[in-house]
């Protein structure tokens, strides 16, 4: 999945900034608690051939790797 740096003024530079997927899907939400902060996070689903960076793996392998709890539960939906 693609992510961000935690920034709240990245919505809107991030929209300046990338050319997003012209149709995205809400996928639902995680509900996640931090130590010191509860994150309810929503999940949208698109398609675009603009993300060039990282490391791009195929979703039934994604197993093989040690992701947080927040990434699990952004995958099980």
């Amino acid at each position: 999945m693609p992510t961000t740096d935690w920034d709240l003024t990245l919505p809107k530079r991030l929209l300046q900034d990338i050319s997003l997927p012209e149709h995205l899907n809400l996928r639902g939400e995680v509900n996640h608690t931090f130590t010191h902060f509860h994150l309810n996070l929503k999940v949208w689903e698109g398609a675009t051939r603009h993300l060039n960076q990282g490391e791009w793996v195929d979703f039934e392998n994604l197993k093989d790797y040690a992701l947080p709890t927040l990434m699990k539960k952004v995958l099980s939906l």
